[in-house]
């Protein structure tokens, strides 16, 4: 909203570089064609990003990675080559005729478009008008808080405590090893290194025994005792830490998947994970109006100012669609969209629209103010439940008629014979045509 300019860098090929001169040439908005693909990159702009984490950092953090190896395969010292081009899109606020240009309102602030091709030659230059004074490059930051430190993601902020955890592990199996195999004190003369250091986990080690000195087995061999004292909850250590972590990132056992132990019941249980859901949509409602938002806000400009009439297909029906951009103009755009943090029965409530049409079939009053429409209702619920092609029920209108003059005649036939008695009921049944009555009903 508030930028001078705003773009990005690209390393292009030669074959993708002409593509997109092609593209532009074949809508008169190209520049320099020629001078564009015999140009050659003197001075890089492409950069690596940021190394803001202490985790993750560069493969050479002293001078970045190196691009010339990796896009063309040549040494450190020399460039990018012939081959591959440094492409420059950016958007910019600029006041024409500072710059000598001969366009409309020449001392206006506006918005261009630029494409630069190795940062010297310009191949595109266009206003961009619209309706909107916005650059039109969104930015999401949907980790932000607040503290004016670049934000770690989920994976960086749990890598202390794994990397504590995995410490704690490394103990328990070291004490577990040392406790198995245990340090002894033995004589070489006596005992060999390779019996003593055998991989057999029950070997026969023969010892040499010499009747001069006196030795017994027990001088040729000493165990060092084994103390795992300090180390016994080094595993429950690292469950806690576990646990902190997912504190951290807000993730308990039922959001990944896992049964918890707890007596609660099906509606208690729903409330619970409804307020474990606020930690997730927190981001999602971040990039909502971060991106979304002016995005939506972009698509309907744009489909004012530069929608045309055209027929498409109903993805709802599949029926061929008119669209006439004069009496879209008059009316008011708006999105509902759902997504995983916003499902379609919370947009719709789907739950309570079931509950509304079986209390509708049980109480007469709604059943004879809302009981045409049932079916309507029908459709749009089983819809927002996500079942398709139900369309392909409907019947016709000449059945459809039909069928309501059925339910007519049924019912005035039903009322008739409950205002006769039951002697006048069964003489008239038995003197009267089915056929006339009906006629006459």
């Amino acid at each position: 909203m508030e930028g001078d300019y705003a773009g990005y860098i690209e390393i292009l090929s030669r074959t993708k570089l002409k593509r997109l001169l092609n593209k532009l040439s074949n809508d008169n908005e190209a520049f320099n064609v020629r001078e564009a693909l015999a140009s050659s990159v003197s001075t890089s702009a492409f950069r690596m990003h940021p190394q803001v984490s202490q985790y993750v950092t560069s493969k050479k953090p002293t001078t970045g990675m190196d691009w010339g190896r990796y896009i063309t395969g040549h040494s450190d010292k020399e460039q990018l080559g012939d081959d591959n081009f440094e492409v420059i899109r950016f958007y910019a606020r600029i006041i024409p005729a500072d710059f000598q240009m001969s366009v409309p309102m020449p001392k206006t602030p506006q918005i261009w478009k630029f494409i630069v091709v190795n940062q010297q030659v310009l191949v595109y230059a266009k206003r961009v008008i619209s309706a909107y004074d916005l650059l039109p490059i969104l930015f999401g930051q949907p980790l932000e808080d607040g503290l004016g430190y670049q934000t770690q993601s989920v994976a960086e902020a749990n890598i202390p405590f794994q990397e504590a955890a995995k410490t704690l592990f490394n103990i328990r199996f070291n004490a577990a090893r040392r406790a198995v195999s245990d340090r002894a004190l033995y004589d070489p003369d006596l005992i060999s290194s390779t019996d003593i250091n055998a991989a057999i986990p029950a070997p026969k080690i023969p010892v040499k025994s010499n009747r001069l000195d006196n030795k017994t087995i027990a001088d040729a061999y000493h165990q060092i005792p084994f103390d795992a004292r300090g180390t016994e909850s080094a595993l429950q250590d690292a469950v806690t830490i576990i646990g902190m972590s997912k504190d951290l990132s807000g993730l308990n056992s039922p959001m990944q998947g896992q049964f918890q132990k707890g007596n609660k019941s099906v509606q208690e249980w729903n409330d619970t994970m409804g307020n474990s859901d606020a930690r997730l949509r927190m981001p999602a409602l971040t990039l909502e109006y971060q991106v979304f938002v002016p995005l939506k806000e972009i698509l309907k400009l744009n489909i004012f100012q530069y929608g045309q009439d055209v027929q498409l297909l109903s993805q709802k029906t599949g029926a061929l669609v008119t669209v006439k951009m004069d009496e879209i103009r008059k009316a008011v755009l708006a999105f509902r969209l759902a997504d995983g943090y916003t499902p379609k029965s919370k947009l719709a409530g789907t739950e309570s629209l079931m509950n509304a049409v079986q209390f509708i079939t049980q109480s007469p009053i709604l059943g004879q103010y809302y009981g045409p429409a049932l079916p309507a209702i029908f459709g749009h619920l089983m819809q927002l439940t996500g079942v398709r092609g139900l369309e392909e029920y409907l019947p016709n209108p000449q059945a459809a008629m039909q069928n309501r003059q059925q339910v007519l005649l049924q019912d005035a036939r039903a009322a008739a014979v409950a205002k006769q008695g039951p002697g006048e009921e069964a003489a008239e049944g038995a003197s009267s045509n089915p056929a006339e009555e009906m006629e006459e009903d």
